[in-house]
């Protein structure tokens, strides 16, 4: 048992460890959101992709070795959780593992806050961009206006529409 409880705090360390990375990936995807760096994003994404991979991994060996303690402990039908198990533990193992639960929570929404902070910067820039060649595409094709008595109004050299009625 004790070398499940070594295991399970190993695994959550990981965890934080992957939670750390995450949040990195999400400055220096903040950083290229600000200063328009394309390739950054690229990378940062890449970043993320590959620590949001590494947590669903982690989260799967943790729900095997969490399921394996509680038929160890003999816990009652259907309790998996990881605070319910907690009060099956040892004084001494509950206090650490709970300590880095919430280690592991706080990291989790550090990310999520900076991942909808960098959401805003990036629709920002995108709003920027779309409004930047809406005023281009008006300054370089713009619209053309035909009127009543035939003129056509282009803002450019203007000629005169013709009917089949001559």
């Amino acid at each position: 048992m004790k070398t499940d409880i070594v295991h399970l705090s190993e695994l959550l360390q990981a965890e934080a460890g992957i939670f750390r990375e995450m949040i990195e990936a999400l400055e220096v995807e903040k950083e290229a959101a600000i200063t328009a760096d394309l390739e950054g994003l690229v990378d940062s994404r890449l970043d993320k992709e590959t620590c949001a991979g590494k947590l669903q991994t982690a989260a799967g060996r943790k729900k095997q070795l969490l399921d394996r303690m509680a038929a160890d402990l003999e816990a009652p039908a259907g309790i998996r959780t990881f605070e319910a198990l907690l009060t099956f533990m040892g004084a001494g193992a509950q206090d650490s593992l709970r300590a880095m639960k919430a280690d592991i929570t706080s990291l989790a929404r550090t990310a999520a806050a900076k991942n909808r902070e960098n959401a805003v910067y990036l629709e920002q820039g995108l709003g920027l961009a779309r409004n930047s060649l809406d005023l281009v595409e008006r300054i370089c094709n713009p619209q053309t206006e035909y009127q009543k008595t035939g003129q056509v109004r282009t803002g450019r050299p203007a000629g005169r529409v013709l009917s089949r009625k001559y």
